[in-house]
């Protein structure tokens, strides 16, 4: 996640329902200031990583 953008605050606050783990594409749903949602798109091994850590 280092380097999308996301900051600290907004990735301590991430649960696991706003991980989106598909074979060929993935992403994270986070909050910002005033509550505001973005979707960040997440790589093939930081996807690998999070299934083998959660095992979602």
């Amino acid at each position: 996640m280092m380097f999308t953008g996301v900051r600290v605050q907004e990735l301590c606050e991430v649960k696991v329902s706003d991980v989106i783990l598909g074979e060929r594409s993935g992403s994270v749903v986070v909050r910002g200031k005033g509550n505001k949602q973005r979707t960040i798109p997440i790589i093939k091994d930081l996807r690998d990583t999070l299934r083998k850590y959660s095992s979602i």
